[in-house]
């Protein structure tokens, strides 16, 4: 089963702003834990403060990401849909 992890670098801690303030941060990466082994799957960009994912609400804890570059095609999304369930499948698109 896929965990997610927070990362350390300072990409992927965006700054404090109003959930209406939608600004996009810099490029950072998604980990996952496989067998306990923290792994880099997707490279993409924070957009903070939005709202929304396809339609539906996120909650404040909750960061919507587009997925720029994929480097594990079959780690799983972890908030997947009937379409999205694996990261090659959500590249280019927005995961929360």
């Amino acid at each position: 089963m896929a965990t997610a992890l927070r990362s350390t670098k300072d990409c992927c801690e965006p700054p404090a702003t109003s959930r209406n303030d939608i600004s996009q941060i810099s490029q950072c990466g998604l980990l996952v834990e496989d067998n306990f082994i923290p792994r880099m799957v997707v490279i993409g960009k924070v957009f903070e403060g939005d709202t929304t994912l396809h339609n539906v609400a996120i909650s404040i804890d909750v960061m919507k990401v587009k997925v720029d570059k994929v480097r594990v095609a079959e780690a799983p999304v972890l908030l997947p849909t009937d379409e999205v369930t694996t990261m090659v499948k959500a590249c280019q698109t927005f995961i929360a």
